[in-house]
């Protein structure tokens, strides 16, 4: 059984449409959305590797700009992910 992403409404394997609300689901599409989501989670998986070795190395930035960045790049990185999965689901 899947749920809806718009109105949480139970689906069975076979419903294309959500009964409730009218959203498009199980459409298989990849496209700019998934691409910048992988970006978004590799540009993340950078930061949190100069995170850790920030304060072993001089020339790398400093350890609150590391931690700054990280976590707006775990912001963006959730949120192009959902939005990803929403545009599928539509």
């Amino acid at each position: 059984m899947e749920r809806c992403i718009d109105c949480n409404t139970l689906l069975t394997r076979s419903e294309t449409v959500c009964v409730e609300c009218g959203t498009k689901v199980n459409q298989s599409t990849t496209g700019i959305a998934d691409l910048i989501a992988g970006l978004a989670k590799f540009c993340f998986y950078i930061s949190l590797l100069v995170l850790i070795a920030s304060p072993f190395v001089d020339r790398l930035p400093s350890v609150i700009f590391c931690v700054l960045a990280t976590c707006a790049l775990l912001f963006f990185m959730r949120t192009a992910k959902d939005h990803s999965q929403k545009i599928k689901k539509r």
